[in-house]
Parts: C-alpha cells; structure tokens; sequence
C-alpha cells in the first residue's frame, strides 16, 4: 500500500464479531504516517474518511494464514468509513464491504 495515515478506533469485525482497537489505513489525507484516534482533529475538509482494516483477532489471523498456506501476519481485511464531525474522529465508523477478504 505504500505512505499512508492512520486512524485507531474500536471496530467489531465483520467475521469474526470481536470488538478491538482497528488500525484503518487511509491515502486520503497526506501519507506522512501519521496516526490519529477518537478526539484527534484530523481536517474539515472532510465528513469521513475510506480506510482499509484489518483484524488481528487469533480467528481471523488463523482464517487467513489456512487459505493462504503460512503465517502472513496479518488477519482479514474490509472497509471502512470512519465518520468525522467538524474534522474531527468521532469514533463512528460504518463497515462499507465485507462479503470477501482484502
């Protein structure tokens, strides 16, 4: 995926139905690594932002590295809308696709 910015919320995963602290991944904004969380001022600019997830869960971790073969560190993937108020990370999110892995 290359640059991208962070935003960490709590998200229950589409699959596996466990509630974690999710880092969504975004190239919506400037790609300098940054990470913001619940409160953080992100920029008006924007109602929301399309991110990238991934779960990190032991079932979706092992769910992915049996399709695939071996341990690829990383669990299953979906999108993610994260919803923003006067620019700032409000919490909210709405899952956008889950009906495959990422």
């Amino acid at each position: 995926m290359g640059l991208f910015d962070s935003v960490i919320i709590e998200i229950k995963c589409p699959f596996c139905g466990k509630t974690s602290e999710i880092k969504c991944q975004t190239k919506e904004l400037d790609c300098y690594m940054q990470v913001w969380r619940k409160g953080d001022f992100v920029s008006e600019k924007f109602n929301y932002l399309q991110t990238i997830a991934n779960c990190l869960s032991k079932e979706c971790i092992d769910y992915v590295d049996k399709e695939i073969g071996y341990h690829s560190g990383f669990g299953r993937g979906f999108y993610v809308k994260v919803i923003l108020e006067k620019g700032v990370v409000t919490g909210e999110y709405e899952i956008v696709e889950s009906d495959g892995d990422l």
